[in-house]
């Protein structure tokens, strides 16, 4: 079981900012973090959204934002990985913010430190990027890579194969 310690470690050895990892969210983060089944913290920030501030945290499986203030519960937003379109930083009025797509939303979060917005979009563009490859292209467990090579190269003849049927019925219709 992920304890708030070990969550505030990893995030010191990730080079988080020491604002994020005493922010009053961290105390909650363990509920969100399903580390039995792998799930792992990639990067956390503090940032902006909604006038309040936020905890964003990046994990192999989600983007979690967490929002604990002194007049309120702790509020939850949990965006899959698998939901998100593209991610990508950009200046507003002096301030960068941290641009969540997804099919029907976008979540902005402003942040004071552009290198923390950087490292984020990186961290979360890549967890996608592996999230997709674990799910379609499983990866042979004992084979070499040549012979991972000559199953890629095979699966690429077969996708060529049904290409051109498909253009051959198009061309006949």
């Amino acid at each position: 079981m992920l304890n708030v310690q070990s969550i505030k470690q990893r995030l010191a050895d990730l080079g988080v900012d020491d604002s994020v990892i005493k922010s009053s969210e961290i105390e909650d983060l363990p509920k969100f973090i399903n580390d039995d089944n792998g799930e792992k913290i990639l990067y956390a920030i503090r940032g902006r959204y909604n006038s309040e501030q936020w905890l964003v945290v990046c994990t192999n499986e989600k983007v979690l934002l967490l929002n604990k203030t002194f007049l309120s519960d702790l509020k939850d937003i949990k965006i899959e990985l698998s939901g998100i379109t593209s991610v990508t930083s950009s200046e507003i009025f002096g301030s960068t913010s941290l641009d969540i797509y997804c099919f029907v939303d976008t979540t902005f979060i402003e942040c004071s430190n552009t290198h923390a917005i950087d490292i984020m979009v990186k961290t979360i563009n890549e967890a996608r990027e592996n999230r997709a490859c674990k799910k379609t292209i499983p990866l042979p467990e004992q084979n070499s890579s040549l012979d991972y090579q000559a199953t890629i190269i095979e699966q690429n003849k077969q996708i060529i194969g049904l290409l051109d049927e498909i253009l051959n019925e198009l061309k006949h219709k």
